[in-house]
């Protein structure tokens, strides 16, 4: 009896070497291989693109996009070339739908971020082309009324030469009157000095007659 139950015994295995066993197998299927390169890349350049400017290779740190390109072209080389084994897929698309989960919700607010930065500059850009225009039409009064205080003293100018030269009309006016007055009292001066030396010559001439009679 005491043989008969030992056999069964021996047969029953530990439980502790079998989670090893499953773990063991676990480690070295090909997902977990996969996850663990991509791992180990994107660990990689997560620390290279912490290095201070001074310190990289290239001298300027690689953006996120071409970071997620280069862990997925990775994933994809390390899944197809680095491995023997064939993986199904469904554990493609269960690691697509992660990727995209992960990344996917971030990308799209920076979108809307990008969006309302585009909205906002249009925005911008229409309110200075708006205020540009006003500056014109506010130099374009300015000139106006510079134009307008030209005229009026351009007018205020004309104004004067014209009474200037009714002055002027009016003076020359007066010295042709005064000059044909002039004119015409000289030649009565002159008139009446000829009819007062004819009568001085008719006057000695009557006295020369007489005087000539009585000295006979």
């Amino acid at each position: 009896m005491d043989s008969s139950k030992a056999e069964p015994d021996q047969i029953v295995q530990d439980p502790s070497l079998n989670a090893l066993e499953t773990e063991k197998d676990i480690k070295d299927s090909p997902e977990s291989a996969a996850l663990e390169c991509a791992s180990k890349e994107k660990g990689s350049i997560e620390i290279e693109s912490t290095k201070p400017d001074g310190e990289a290779n290239e001298g300027e740190v690689m953006p996120n996009s071409l970071k997620l390109t280069y862990v997925t072209e990775l994933l994809m080389n390390n899944i197809y070339y680095d491995t023997d084994v064939s993986i199904d897929s469904h554990t493609i698309q269960l690691l697509t739908d992660g990727f995209m989960a992960k990344f996917l919700p971030s990308l799209q607010k920076a979108k809307s971020t990008i969006d309302q930065i585009k909205n906002s500059q249009s925005v911008l850009i229409e309110t200075v082309s708006q205020e540009i225009s006003k500056f014109t039409e506010c130099h374009a009064l300015k000139d106006l009324d510079k134009t307008m205080a030209k005229a009026k003293l351009y007018q205020s100018k004309l104004m004067k030469l014209r009474k200037e030269m009714t002055n002027l009309h009016e003076k020359s006016r007066k010295l042709k009157k005064r000059a044909l007055k002039l004119q015409q009292q000289k030649q009565k001066e002159e008139l009446t000095r000829a009819h007062n030396l004819e009568k001085e010559y008719e006057k000695e001439r009557m006295l020369t007659a007489r005087l000539a009679p009585a000295s006979e």
